[in-house]
């Protein structure tokens, strides 16, 4: 499946920023993950689940767009 730069941006907007305290940052991972996961329909490894891959929405447009060339 193919997306678009725009079409990423646009899910991330809807999402809106993370719940809950800051300390929770484990759980917002992991809800990242699943939404990533849902709205995109790709499969996320156990190792995926980090900041670097989830942290900011510049690396989960890279991670969404090089998994949806695959």
């Amino acid at each position: 499946m193919r997306i678009d730069e725009e079409a990423i941006d646009r899910r991330l907007r809807e999402m809106g920023p993370p719940r809950g305290p800051a300390e929770d940052r484990d759980l917002a991972l992991i809800e990242l993950a699943m939404f990533v996961e849902e709205t995109f329909g790709l499969a996320l490894a156990d190792e995926d689940i980090a900041p670097e891959t989830l942290g900011s929405a510049e690396a989960i447009r890279r991670l969404v767009l090089d998994r949806s060339k695959a």
